[in-house]
């Protein structure tokens, strides 16, 4: 489950509290998925328009006898605090009363896990936070929820997204209104689109728990290619990346990766490295 307050923006972790392990027995596999939260400060910041906003992905690993939810067919802790909240379909969008203030739901997220995003007014978010405490919820911080969104193989803006990266090379040209007449970037994606991207985001499973990090060289045997995010997957039990590699590059291929001076062997693996369950889909 996660819960994030105040985030400045998708590329900026200043002032965000460090991860918290959710606590287990020692080197155990997780029955659920890990809890996650970033409350953020309690002060408005600039731009925020007095709201803030909340992500809750359920599942997480609750020990038992903390709260009513310990089960992942229960949807998420949430539903024990507001139910009209937690029933909200995925991708779709409602405004709910919580706790008596009125809130915008959405059956999104950024984890991959089933659940719901919640926007709440600055001054209600102390209020809903200890609600969500006293059901049982477990924090933790923003290592957790960037694992959870690279196992979902999920992109980051300045990693995967972002200035000189195209929309076909991030692999969403799902996204695109290709029917439209016109929209800013057209011609440049239609023409791409014909002559083929120069290179295209791939996933990379590495052996053993040493991860791949931002940046490392990727050498196949169709060209070299670049880590754009890498980490180690508590799921999987061995690091998994996400890289831009050349086109020809296909699933299965072994691959190198220069970390630090040292050459990390991998192979192309599909997209998500981790397949969440998800009700309502």
């Amino acid at each position: 489950l996660i819960m994030r307050a105040g985030l400045p923006n998708p590329g900026d972790h200043s002032g965000c509290p460090a991860r918290a392990e959710s606590p287990g027995p020692a080197n155990a596999r997780f029955p659920r998925r890990p809890v996650d939260t970033m409350r953020g400060a309690r002060t408005a910041r600039a731009g925020d328009d007095g709201w803030r906003r909340g992500m809750m992905r359920g599942g997480g690993w609750i020990p038992p006898g903390t709260g009513s939810c310990s089960s992942p067919s229960a949807s998420l802790p949430s539903s024990s605090c507001w139910p009209s909240a937690s029933s909200v379909a995925r991708n779709h969008v409602e405004r709910i009363e919580i706790a008596g203030i009125v809130c915008t739901v959405a059956g999104t997220g950024y984890t991959g896990e089933d659940g719901i995003e919640i926007a709440i007014p600055n001054e209600a978010a102390t209020s809903i936070w200890d609600l969500l405490i006293s059901a049982g919820v477990l924090p933790a911080g923003l290592g957790a929820r960037d694992t959870l969104r690279l196992e979902a193989g999920l992109p980051l803006h300045g990693h995967e997204l972002g200035a000189g990266i195209t929309t076909l090379q991030a692999n969403l040209g799902w996204v695109v209104g290709w029917n439209k007449v016109t929209f800013q970037g057209r011609e440049a994606l239609v023409l791409e689109k014909e002559t083929g991207v120069t290179r295209i985001l791939r996933g990379i499973a590495t052996e053993g728990r040493r991860p791949a990090r931002e940046g490392s060289v990727v050498s196949t045997s169709h060209g070299s290619g670049v880590v754009t995010s890498g980490n180690f997957s508590p799921v999987l039990g061995h690091g998994i990346a996400l890289a831009f590699l050349p086109p020809a590059a296909s699933e299965g291929d072994q691959v190198s990766i220069d970390v630090r001076g040292s050459s990390v062997v991998g192979r192309v693996v599909a997209l998500p490295f981790v397949k969440k369950r998800a009700s309502g889909a």
